[in-house]
């Protein structure tokens, strides 16, 4: 990334912000390892296409169960208690999968039991992160901020899913988790100690329920934010499952060993260091609505191309292009919805808007690990990236429409 762009960057500019993007590129090298690890003992275990996907589907069903209070509680509490406890919860839950594989193979209630209590914390974690963001860059800085964020968490994608592919390779996908752990444990000391409280509204504080209320109307009754949220919402459904699946397809459909999976997936989230100085490029200088039409119709080519690999290099060119245009996207509409949110409200908007998303995922995942009894991996996958280019045919209009008012906030 250039140093011109990074030093526009409010969270590169404040200790708060470079102590918050270390965490969260530990927090996120420890959900690569995992994004490897947990898959691979389902299968290991027996489990089949349908069972991995549950495991991915299973650690974002926390975020419709507890995203809304989670994102009052962020705007409430001081952040950096709550990230530096909800890390050090989640690297002793780590622990329990390779302390289990001391005994056996752990069954697959255990794994998915873990992965669901890991995501519930993180739901508490990504609230509070997003408090901190709103607290040092505001809401006109926010996208900015937001890349540069982006650009953390795909560092520690970039070095978690290859560690994770080593680690499977040499001491088994149990023991990976241990390095899960460590770097869920180097989060919480990152975290633990920041004194930023989050943004006060001038005035009394609103009560809890007016704070609920305000943080959803935000987007149910802001046109623009409606129409974004509901186009992301129904390309989370066609294209999730690209994630979920993403284990299986390579190794079983395409053949690859551990190691380069690992790869594959590092080559994906190297793409999110690359879009972090494109999000405010194309931010500035095209409307954000054709910008994410473009975005997710390429994404579902990268999907279809997935379907239609094979080897290593392929795969990896493959993903990495789906990878780039996901990253792309998903920063350039957190930072559009978040302009538009009161300072006060950063959490709860954030969360909300994680809800509607993780709920979405989840109904992706949940529909292709299904999709995989009557169809093959390779089909799923060249299904999904049909359904995504009808998404952008059938959202195109409406989002156009808003497209005027997404720039007055820009």
């Amino acid at each position: 990334m250039p140093a011109r762009r990074l030093a526009r960057s409010p969270l590169l500019a404040a200790p708060a912000g470079r102590r918050l993007l270390g965490a969260q590129a530990f927090d996120v090298v420890a959900l690569g390892v995992g994004s490897v690890a947990v898959p691979w003992l389902v299968l290991d275990g027996g489990g089949g296409a349908l069972a991995a996907g549950l495991a991915f589907a299973t650690s974002t069903v926390p975020y419709v169960l507890l995203g809304l209070p989670a994102g009052l509680l962020g705007d409430r509490l001081r952040p950096g208690r709550v990230l530096g406890a909800g890390h050090a919860a989640q690297a002793l839950l780590a622990l329990v999968v390779p302390l289990w594989a001391l005994g056996g193979a752990p069954p697959l209630g255990v794994l998915l039991a873990t992965a669901f209590l890991i995501g519930c914390l993180r739901a508490f974690t990504d609230a509070s992160a997003f408090a901190v963001v709103g607290a040092i860059a505001g809401r006109e800085r926010f996208v900015d901020a937001q890349a540069t964020l982006t650009a953390a968490w795909a560092a520690g994608l970039l070095v978690g899913p290859g560690i994770g592919g080593a680690l499977i390779h040499g001491v088994g996908a149990a023991n990976a988790m241990l390095v899960m752990a460590a770097a869920f444990g180097a989060a919480s000391l990152l975290t633990g100690r920041l004194e930023l409280r989050p943004v006060q509204a001038d005035g009394p504080p609103r009560p809890p329920r007016e704070a609920l209320l305000a943080g959803l109307a935000v987007i149910a009754r802001d046109p623009a934010v409606r129409m974004l949220t509901v186009a992301m919402a129904a390309w989370n459904v066609a294209s999730t499952g690209a994630i979920a699946l993403a284990v299986p397809l390579m190794r079983d459909a395409i053949g690859l060993d551990a190691r380069d999976v690992g790869l594959v997936f590092a080559a994906g989230a190297a793409m999110g260091v690359v879009s972090a100085p494109l999000v405010g490029t194309l931010d500035r200088r095209f409307d954000t609505a054709r910008v994410l039409l473009v975005l997710v119709a390429l994404n579902g080519c990268g999907a279809i191309a997935l379907g239609l690999a094979h080897g290593l290099g392929p795969t990896a060119v493959a993903y990495a292009a789906f990878e780039l245009v996901s990253w792309t996207a998903v920063s350039a509409f957190i930072g559009a919805r978040q302009r538009r949110a009161p300072a006060d409200l950063q959490a709860i908007v954030g969360m909300s808007g994680r809800v509607v998303g993780q709920g979405t995922m989840t109904l992706g995942a949940f529909l292709a690990s299904g999709a995989t009894t009557v169809l093959p991996v390779r089909g799923v996958y060249v299904a999904m990236g049909v359904a995504t280019v009808l998404v952008v045919l059938a959202t195109a209009r409406p989002l156009l429409r808003v497209g005027a008012a997404l720039a007055e906030t820009r």
